[in-house]
């Protein structure tokens, strides 16, 4: 289904919401939320799995953790037994895999550009504090934008420092030592990019005091406004 990013964006915020209440029925609402969402999209389960596999790897490290803290393994005052350890764990490493769940559903499913503009709607009441809207989501634009490039960066310099016979191995000190000829031609070319970008805004008159225009236009279809008044009616519902 091709929802407006901006359906998209509310879809996200009622997950974290769902993630963020301490009740088992919000948990599973957000996680029935999160299965539809994936099956509307086009090879939604697919491109999941690709863009959340590393990040999920964190839910059966919350699980273990919670463990043995409920467990009274470290020498805490009180203990509870280990089925409600069990069940305190899964309750919270539960959130956890939502939270990340519903991070990586929206990072696959809205573009950067898209994201910006989607996000234009929500935090307009801001600029009525004396904040600057478009300069917020300038920087937040391009942080996202910056940041697979940089990643980008970092890898292909440490292929050829490696190719120079720089080795990365040994122990955390000499590591720490070692990602020095990494890092510093990384924080150079950031420098550069940055100084770049900025003389690219400044060329294209962006602090010119005229109202800016959008090159995307987005128009409410009628299954977005039927998403959103369920998907706002469901999390309300569940939450209170």
């Amino acid at each position: 289904m091709a929802l407006d990013p901006r359906v998209r964006t509310l879809l996200f915020f009622c997950l974290l919401l769902l993630a963020m209440n301490s009740s088992i029925a919000a948990i599973l609402t957000g996680v029935i939320f999160l299965v539809i969402l994936l099956a509307l999209e086009t090879h939604g389960y697919k491109r999941f799995w690709n863009s959340s596999k590393y990040f999920l790897m964190l839910v059966p490290l919350t699980f273990g953790f919670h463990l043995l803290l409920a467990t009274d393994i470290f020498g805490a005052a009180q203990s509870i037994s280990l089925n409600e350890a069990i069940e305190k764990a899964l309750f919270f490493t539960s959130r956890v895999g939502l939270l990340v769940s519903a991070g990586a559903y929206f990072s696959m499913s809205v573009d950067p550009a898209s994201l910006t503009e989607s996000l234009r709607e929500f935090v307009t009441p801001i600029g009525k504090i004396g904040i600057s809207i478009e300069q917020l989501l300038l920087v937040f634009l391009l942080t996202l934008s910056f940041a697979p490039i940089i990643s980008e960066q970092a890898i292909r310099i440490k292929e050829a420092q490696m190719a120079r016979g720089i080795s990365t191995g040994g122990n955390l000190l000499s590591r720490i030592s070692k990602m020095l000829p990494i890092l510093i031609p990384l924080f150079t070319l950031s420098i550069n990019r940055a100084e770049r970008m900025a003389l690219i805004l400044d060329s294209r008159g962006y602090n010119a005091p005229v109202k800016k225009t959008s090159l995307k236009k987005f128009k409410f279809m009628k299954s977005d406004y039927l998403v959103s008044v369920l998907s706002i009616a469901i999390t309300l519902f569940v939450i209170i």
